[in-house]
């Protein structure tokens, strides 16, 4: 062969950075636009829809201080080739397949982006689009997607190479593996995957394949399904028969005009799959064992909010325009499922071309179905799948021959506090050791001192806390190291009762995250303590105090000169959801030019310039520089356009006009809205 069939390379290609982590512990909610849904199913779906459900992405901490600029950037690229395919991985952003290229016709399967730039898509906010993203643990987009994993090298039993990666999760804590195979002559890559619980309770479990794929008119997605789970116009979740919705056929991604759903109900006798195929009848299919059920499609729709998101998660030349087909544990994504104690979850799935008859794909959705089917079983049978699934446990439980980059450190520090309790280790043949003292273990370090010495390290009020914790093992060490504090009154205990504060208010026990914090705050004054009182606040529905308190805490923090901007941000977007304009007017104009500046912050003063009589200074905002830019406009959030309607509606009240909505066209720069 004239190619190494794994290899280590370079991805270039223009980025934004990602500049840090939040100073805050994620306690706010991604999910206040995306809840769990009241339904109109039977009793008969047996889903499992709430179940598993959480509020935050805690303990993880926030991305959101990247930046819309580009530069070049150069990353981390695991490539996997043979004479048919040839996948390239990312293992710095959560191991993401950024592309699979068809060999025999040069085409890329995947919508793989000109740029990697961000916008307030996932659970720890920072998010882009291309390629395969896998995610584990909880609904959304997960906690490590614009992380490192783990990756490593080894051979399975025949000598061929695999790559694995892999991660410990931190909200389940759970293990996640994943090891990728391209043999010779394959036809499909190859993905082993592997969730273990290895613990004695069990925990809800949430797993999806977003395959982003380039919106081709034309082309048809097909699935083994006779229904879809989806919303109704009521916003209720409900299931349609296929492929019509309201006389549209909602097989074509490019029919369908509005952002929407649509969670396959696949058929129990039917191997698992899911295809996108051309007018011509090629594309790319992905496949899977048993096990893996669910299938999704998500479309943008036409409209311009829809086309104003792709550009926006793109651009440099690129329109961005793709969907997404994708594969779950679950029927749906509002959804977890029950894995038991020391119990693990294994499956496979398969990426790659397809071929079939045109008239067929095209055809009748019973021809359809059946002529992909019939492809599927010429070119690759289910039970070979299944067979290979279990031939490839041995190599799956065997430990790499090396490890080429690290993850995160939090996997060794659980194995520290297992090995203390006495608790078997995580899964052997997978390595969480990184050298102690290492820069990439200072989130944890505080952590190993509260294992082995029973308290915190001594930390200053206007140090930024590095981590934070949910598990409940540790907060069960916190509350042993406050009971041996409590009659003591050492002041650089205000840390221990800050981080055990807000584990009680991620665990929502409020009663004890209030006597935590003000038992913190009345050793050392700190802005953090300050914080999350104010969002406990907030979680028991009393929005003024939550105001009070985030503005306290902001200011707090610029008490030595320096402004938290994370704190700025929060208490700002407190002022604005509450209503609270003048105030959030005030608030911003005595912020410095570099933090007042910073484009959410620039929004919430339009938006409090706008509500009290400011509607010029406002439209300055808006139009300044040829358009105000915000990076972490949120999915979902129309707060652009809401701006524009009111400055048009104030210009219009001053001029003694009128002004209607409903006609009114919105510029397409400021454009958000999906529906």
């Amino acid at each position: 062969m004239l190619f190494i069939m794994l290899r280590f390379e370079t991805w270039n290609m223009p980025a934004a950075d990602l500049n840090g982590e939040s100073t805050l512990p994620l306690l706010s909610s991604f999910y206040d636009t995306i809840h769990t849904p009241k339904t109109k199913l039977g009793d008969d779906d047996g889903l499992y829809i709430g179940y598993g459900f959480v509020n935050s992405a805690f303990p993880y901490r926030s991305l959101d201080n990247y930046s819309r600029e580009l530069k070049n950037k150069e990353f981390m690229c695991a490539v996997l080739e043979n004479e048919n395919l040839k996948a390239s991985f990312l293992p710095e952003l959560g191991g993401r397949l950024w592309s699979l290229i068809d060999k025999k016709t040069g085409r890329d399967l995947l919508f793989t982006n000109p740029v990697l730039r961000f916008g307030y898509l996932a659970t720890r906010n920072a998010w882009f689009s291309g390629g395969v993203e896998w995610n584990c643990g909880v609904f959304g987009h997960h906690g490590l997607t614009c992380e490192p994993l783990f990756t490593a090298v080894l051979k399975d039993e025949s000598g061929e190479p695999v790559l694995r990666m892999y991660e410990y999760e931190r909200i389940r804590s759970v293990v996640y593996q994943m090891d990728f195979t391209l043999p010779e002559g394959a036809a499909f890559l190859q993905c082993r995957m592997r969730i273990e619980n290895f613990d004695e309770e069990t925990k809800p479990i949430y797993w999806w394949s977003n395959i982003a794929i380039p919106e081709i008119y034309g082309a048809r997605v097909i699935v083994p399904a006779d229904e879809t789970y989806t919303h109704d116009d009521d916003g209720f979740f409900t299931k349609l028969s296929l492929p019509y919705r309201d006389g549209t056929d909602i097989t074509y991604p490019t029919n369908q005009i509005i952002s929407r759903d649509n969670f396959w109900k696949t058929r129990k006798d039917k191997r698992k799959y899911i295809c996108q195929l051309d007018k011509d009848g090629y594309g790319i299919v992905q496949m899977s064992t048993s096990l893996l059920k669910g299938r999704k499609l998500f479309v943008w729709g036409q409209k311009e909010g829809g086309a104003r998101w792709q550009e926006y998660l793109s651009g440099a030349g690129s329109a961005g325009r793709y969907c997404e087909i994708q594969a779950g544990l679950a029927h749906t994504q509002h959804e977890s499922l029950p894995l038991p104690p020391k119990t693990a979850w294994e499956w496979m799935e398969f990426y790659g071309p397809l071929n079939a008859s045109a008239n067929k794909v095209h055809g009748t959705w019973q021809e359809a179905r059946e002529e992909v089917e019939s492809r599927l079983e010429e070119i690759f049978p289910a039970e070979k799948q299944e067979k290979m699934l279990a031939a490839t446990k041995k190599t799956a439980l065997t430990k790499a021959d090396k490890v080429i980059m690290t993850g995160n450190g939090w996997g060794a520090l659980e194995n520290a506090r297992r090995a203390q309790a006495g608790q078997s280790s995580m899964p052997e043949h997978l390595d969480f050791i990184l050298p102690y003292g290492d820069a990439k273990n200072k989130p944890q370090e505080q952590w190993y001192c509260l294992l082995n010495n029973g308290h915190f390290p001594s930390m200053q009020t206007s140090d930024v806390p590095p981590s934070w914790m949910l598990q409940n093992d540790w907060v069960c060490l916190m509350e042993k190291a406050a009971a041996q504090s409590e009659n003591k009154e050492n002041k650089d205990d205000w840390y221990l009762y800050l981080q055990l504060g807000v584990s009680y208010c991620a665990m929502h026990r409020q009663r004890d995250a209030y006597e935590a914090l003000t038992k913190s705050l009345e050793l050392r004054r700190s802005p953090w303590a300050l914080y999350a009182l104010g969002e406990n606040y907030r979680m028991q529905g009393d929005s003024n105090k939550y105001v009070d308190l985030l503005t306290e805490a902001a200011n707090e923090s610029s008490a030595n000169g320096c402004w938290d901007i994370s704190l700025v941000k929060k208490a700002a977007a407190a002022m604005y959801q509450n209503g609270s304009y003048s105030e959030l007017y005030n608030f911003t104009d005595k912020l410095p030019k570099e933090v007042g500046g910073l484009p959410r912050i620039l929004l919430y003063r339009a938006f409090a310039a706008v509500h009290t009589g400011r509607y010029i200074e406002a439209e300055n905002i808006l139009y300044a520089d040829g358009g105000l830019v915000v990076p972490d406009i949120k999915e979902g959030e129309v707060s652009m356009s809401e701006l524009w309607y009111l400055i048009q509606e104030a210009k219009a009240c001053a001029s003694g006009t009128s002004f209607d909505r409903k006609n009114a066209e919105v510029p397409k720069q400021f454009d958000f809205r999906m529906h």
